[in-house]
């Protein structure tokens, strides 16, 4: 911090701030003592300066302390997080055709409906989609009445598809999963939180559908998670 102040104004006590800037440097000064240090070096600069009378001392003391701390205040406040994208636009839009979508580096995801970068396919997620992709052969049909299959180009190309309730439930499990993940690390989901409370809701409406006997049983045993020392008063 020291060592960026202008040699000329500082030259009475330049020693005392090249020794305050080695010592910032080795890690043996925090916020609290450079400011302390600040302190010690002003009272010692400003009566040795012939050239400031007793009138301008407050005020440039003051000033000083002032600029300080609003630095030391600035540098402490917490960078502000960059909003999620949530609109599911990852790389690129449904219906993109698939030429296009792998020159702008992205790879089709089968579990979520999406265009993802392909840096997003590393191992947590890969694994993710390939426990989904082992639950069962997946099928998606161009009619209701599951008369005709798609194909993986007529998927590609964004069309409408009719997907069985297993595969929406469980696609609904996994794409809660993935959400998480990618926003843990920093990335933009792949559905926004509409679809969070959709896939939630279709779970537990499942659930209901055949409420299990237990319901009501006391199985469960909550306990705090994740754990932390007691605070002591």
């Amino acid at each position: 911090m020291f060592s960026k102040w202008n040699s000329r104004r500082a030259h009475p006590v330049r020693f005392g701030l090249q020794k305050a800037s080695t010592e910032e440097s080795t890690g043996l000064l925090t916020p609290t003592t450079r400011l302390d240090r600040a302190k010690h070096v002003f009272s010692q600069c400003i009566p040795s300066c012939p050239l400031l009378n007793q009138a301008w001392k407050p005020f440039l003391a003051s000033l000083v302390l002032v600029s300080l701390t609003v630095v030391t205040t600035l540098s402490l406040t917490p960078t502000r997080r960059i909003p999620f994208d949530t609109s599911g636009y990852l790389c690129a839009p449904n219906g993109v055709s698939p030429a296009v979508a792998h020159s702008r580096g992205c790879a089709f995801d089968w579990m979520s409906f999406h265009w993802l970068p392909a840096s997003r396919f590393d191992a947590a997620n890969t694994a993710l989609i390939a426990e989904f992709n082992a639950i069962a052969p997946w099928k998606r049909y161009a009619d209701a009445a599951g008369k005709r299959e798609l194909t993986v180009d007529e998927m590609l190309s964004g069309t409408s598809a009719f997907l069985t309730r297993r595969e929406h439930l469980h696609h609904c499990q996994y794409s809660v999963r993935q959400a998480y993940l990618f926003m843990a690390r920093g990335d933009d989901p792949p559905f926004d939180y509409a679809h969070i409370v959709h896939c939630t809701d279709a779970l537990m409406e499942a659930i209901y559908e055949n409420e299990p006997a237990n319901m009501d049983d006391l199985v469960i045993q909550a306990v705090p998670f994740p754990k932390h020392p007691e605070v002591v008063s």
